[in-house]
């Protein structure tokens, strides 16, 4: 217990500087996975008592001095596991007698978990592509709806001039969209064609809706 203690106290201290701060997390993520943080740093903690303290006693009271293995399986797991151990320790000492060799190994590894680290979207929920697009028009306060029209009419426009390959129909509501009721607000939808002619990445709707809002 004396050599493994230590790592035991060491590892449990570690995952819980990583998994507590995560509880303090605000929003949707933070409120459904806060239990789980609590609960996997109460079982890890639980886990290490039982480890140091219980472990010990029961191990005294099942494990005896014995010269003669009779057990066919105990035997052929001894054996496998004292070349696994042999095996370990004969690469612990290559590592540690070549320094270079782990250090590249080790800012390699470290670069590979920074591209990952990069590359995997953050999203809370990934972005589904459903062949319809909602936007909304809301003009300053006071516009009439004649103006409001117009520029309804140059979105509408804007729309199937540059997307006309792929998008199918513009459908505009007036009088009301997403944000409230007036003369100033307008609620339009997009019907894209099928996914099988929008073949490339810039002919999603996500990408759609992000080029109309930039241009608008």
């Amino acid at each position: 217990m004396d050599e493994i203690q230590g790592a035991l106290v060491g590892i449990v201290l570690v995952l819980t500087a990583v998994f507590l701060p995560m509880a303090a997390f605000g929003g949707s993520t933070g409120v459904i996975y806060r239990q789980f943080y609590f609960t996997i740093v109460a079982a890890m903690w639980l886990s290490v008592l039982v480890t140091l303290i219980m472990t010990p006693a029961l191990c005294a009271t099942m494990l005896r001095l014995s010269h003669t293995v009779k057990n066919r399986f105990a035997k052929w797991f001894n054996l496998h596991f004292d070349r696994m151990t042999k095996a370990y320790l004969r690469g612990v000492k290559w590592m540690i007698n070549s320094v270079t060799v782990a250090l590249i190994g080790f800012v390699i590894l470290t670069g590979c978990v920074v591209f990952l680290f990069l590359r995997v979207p953050t999203g809370f929920l990934p972005e589904e592509d459903q062949g319809v697009l909602f936007g909304q028009l809301t003009m300053r306060s006071g516009a009439t709806k004649a103006q409001t029209g117009e520029v309804n009419r140059r979105t509408s426009d804007y729309i199937m001039k540059n997307y006309g390959d792929i998008v199918q129909s513009v459908f505009s509501v007036d009088g009301f969209n997403f944000a409230g009721q007036g003369q100033s607000a307008r609620a339009f939808f997009v019907r894209f064609k099928p996914w099988n002619i929008r073949t490339k990445c810039n002919q999603s709707a996500m990408n759609v809706a992000q080029e109309i809002t930039m241009h608008f």
